[in-house]
């Protein structure tokens, strides 16, 4: 399981950083070839055709749990048919879907809903049309490059999705360079989707053929069994959807282009401080689904505390650098063309300190199918953040986005997530909070005190200092976690079991 786990989670760290090395490259370029006004309406056309993605319904996760849970048991009957009918549900919304966009698109007043201003109506339709197709037929997609993740090979599944991430780059890059337009961008993001495909059906077929995705064994009634717990995830996708993209369309419509990709850059900055725990979620999913249908409870409390804590530790430590030193990696990231907002900054880096436990403890409840009230919980935060920022925006600017999304989230989330993770844990909900919430505020409290001091004293190039405040806020977070949080029988079985029995094992 930890071998497993750790391949996963190089796979995945791998993916985030192919994705940050690709901002890095690519948004100075989207500025420098098309400009800050011009960039900021992709950018919030990218938003308007991301709630498609609640079309999905929560398919894919709650396919993917029984997936796994019917190879496991060598029950290849129950997941052909649960693979086919999701397959077939998938290719019919896909392309309803791609006909009623086409529709949408050349019919509703695009610029007036965005306030578009630099990008002429014809090129608007046809990007908001290409991009739509990207998210409707990732989900067909999905479950194709799955095949590997359902089967216990998640790594797998994760490096076809890099393969992709880095094709997607490539040809943006490369079209920008030639001065290419939003059209002929989107027009290239489709390839990378239809060549993965295309290679991991041929594999499948020849290495795996009795798993080859098709429709012919759909049945009504596994769509209907599963819509159940997928309708649930479809709440989740709409709620993410909501925090995400809500923010964007208020802000292009208030602030216009610009305020839209100053927002978006600088949350793509503040989500650079999550990127390792969101890997860790992902790549626990599959075990946690496992260790729940065996009911190992204990198993499950240990990794709940073990990743709440790791998940808070790393968020933390990356999130103090940047509390310091993050204005100055955006000025030179967008090379000027950005001015950089410090405040709005640091608003987005609480929100996700905040945001971190409840998160990594949520994917106990998703991975187990039970889910239901976490569903509605994110789904109420995500409808009052966007109407508090809708509030707020005129006021605060930008600002509004994290002010009103964490106020949500604090109301609804924080407690009740965790509290409802630790009843299915069985897991005493008092002790486990009373700890964790002293434990992370110490954590804060000793990561910035040694970013300031190392940002304070530091000498040498901005680089050097980077990576110095990064070192410190990083190691005092993790040891600040590993003495205040971790009990002393977690301590001794990280030491013992994982990093003597995994880091020096002869083996």
């Amino acid at each position: 399981m930890l071998k497993k786990f750790l391949h996963s989670l190089t796979a995945i760290f791998s993916s985030q950083v192919i994705t940050t090395i690709g901002n890095l490259l690519l948004v100075p370029l989207f500025l420098v070839c098309w400009g800050p006004e011009i960039y900021g309406e992709w950018l919030a056309l990218f938003a308007m055709v991301g709630y498609l993605s609640t079309l999905d319904l929560g398919m894919n996760m709650a396919a993917g749990n029984r997936l796994i849970q019917a190879y496991a048991t060598g029950d290849l009957e129950t997941y052909t048919q649960v693979q086919h009918s999701a397959m077939a549900f998938y290719l019919g919304v896909a392309v309803a879907g791609t006909l009623l966009l086409g529709l949408a698109a050349w019919f509703f007043p695009l610029h007036a809903w965005l306030g578009l201003r630099e990008t002429p109506t014809p090129a608007a339709r046809w990007v908001l049309w290409l991009l739509g197709l990207q998210v409707l037929w990732a989900m067909p997609w999905g479950l194709i490059v799955g095949i590997y993740r359902f089967t216990g090979n998640l790594a797998r599944s994760q490096w076809v999705g890099n393969l992709r991430l880095i094709l997607a780059l490539s040809l943006a890059a490369l079209v920008l360079w030639r001065g290419g337009s939003m059209t002929a961008v989107a027009v290239t993001q489709l390839i990378p989707m239809a060549l993965t495909a295309l290679l991991v059906l041929l594999h499948v077929k020849d290495r795996l053929p009795e798993l080859f995705p098709g429709v012919f064994g759909a049945r009504l009634t596994f769509v209907k069994a599963l819509l159940g717990p997928s309708l649930l995830f479809a709440l989740l996708i709409l709620a993410n959807a909501l925090t995400l993209q809500g923010p964007v369309l208020i802000v292009s419509a208030s602030l216009g282009g610009v305020g839209v990709a100053v927002l978006v850059t600088t949350r793509t900055l503040a989500a650079l401080s999550r990127q390792i725990s969101a890997g860790m979620n992902v790549a626990l999913w599959p075990d946690l689904t496992s260790l729940e249908a065996r009911q190992d409870y204990g198993g499950l409390q240990t990794l709940h505390r073990l990743l709440v804590g790791a998940a808070s530790a790393v968020t933390v430590g990356l999130a103090a650098a940047l509390w310091f030193e993050g204005a100055e990696v955006m000025a030179v990231w967008t090379r000027g063309k950005l001015p950089p907002d410090p405040v709005l900054l640091k608003l987005l880096l609480l929100m996700i300190v905040l945001q971190i436990p409840w998160l990594a403890s949520a994917t106990f409840t998703a991975a187990a199918n039970r889910h239901r009230r976490l569903a509605w919980l994110y789904l109420a935060a995500g409808l009052l953040g966007v109407a508090v920022t809708a509030i707020l925006v005129g006021p605060l600017g930008a600002w509004a986005v994290p002010v009103g999304l964490t106020t949500a989230e604090l109301i609804f989330c924080s407690h009740w997530v965790i509290k409802d993770t630790c009843r299915l844990l069985q897991e005493p909900y008092g002790p486990f909070a009373k700890r964790l919430w002293p434990a992370i505020a110490l954590t804060v409290v000793v990561s910035l005190g040694m970013g300031w001091v190392v940002h304070r004293y530091l000498p040498g190039p901005f680089l050097v200092r980077w990576a110095g405040v990064g070192a410190a806020t990083m190691v005092a977070a993790l040891f600040t976690t590993w003495t205040v949080w971790l009990t002393p029988a977690d301590r001794e079985m990280v030491t013992e079991k994982i990093i003597r029995g995994y880091c020096w094992s002869p083996q």
